[in-house]
């Protein structure tokens, strides 16, 4: 069973050829700098939706708790989709209260 698994210098060989080459050289260049930029936007993106998710639970909380929004609601929108925000204001506080303890900590430890 170990046989077919047992040509891995061959592999690595043809590898170390190929990374000789100018050819290898630039994919190896263009791969690294690819795994580079990507991990970069991953970064970005990690600090900034704790953020996302904190501006997001304060204006679906502020939209949703607000006397005078929820009237012109109340006047401009259906019955049925008054209950669909109103069963989202759970969410919003819990948007709120998360979003805001992870953007602290991101502040903290960053």
């Amino acid at each position: 069973m170990l046989e077919k698994y047992a040509n891995p210098i061959v592999v690595s060989r043809n590898w170390t050829c190929l990374a000789g080459t100018q050819v290898g050289q630039a994919f190896t260049r263009l791969n690294s700098r690819v795994l580079h930029e990507g991990q970069t936007q991953l970064n970005r993106l990690d600090q900034l939706f704790p953020f996302i998710v904190l501006g997001y639970g304060a204006l679906l909380t502020i939209a949703l708790n607000s006397p005078s929004l929820w009237q012109i609601a109340r006047q401009k929108l259906p019955a049925n989709l008054l209950a669909l925000l109103a069963s989202h204001r759970l969410i919003g506080w819990v948007c709120l209260g998360v979003g805001g303890i992870w953007s602290l900590q991101n502040l903290w430890l960053g």
